[in-house]
This record gives C-alpha cells, structure tokens and sequence, in this order.
C-alpha cells in the first residue's frame, strides 16, 4: 500500500516539470540553429562578396 502511495505522489509531482519544458526547448532552438548555419554562412559570404566587389570598383 505504502508502495502505491508514493508511486502516485510521484507521479502527481510537477517540481521538475518546467526544467523539462526548458531543456525540450533549448534542444529545439539548437536544432533550428544548426539547421540554419550553412544559409546563414552562405548569405552573410554572399553580403561580404557584394561588398568588396563594390569598394573595389570604386
């Protein structure tokens, strides 16, 4: 009985819930950020190339 008791309060318990919430999200935005680096590298080489190209005709 005693063990039932404590398995539920366990189970009731939300103290570590939001820590959880916070992780899943963290992993979230690290995917999308990973996901996202060869764009941004290639855009950002793309602005630097414009930019030389066009101090150099000057």
């Amino acid at each position: 009985m005693k063990i039932m008791s404590s398995l539920r309060a366990f189970g009731r318990d939300q103290s570590g819930a939001s820590l959880a919430e916070y992780a899943i999200l963290l992993a979230i935005m690290a995917a999308v950020g990973v996901a996202l680096l060869p764009d941004l590298r290639t855009a950002i080489a793309a602005k630097f190339t414009s930019a030389t190209t066009q101090l150099n005709a000057n």
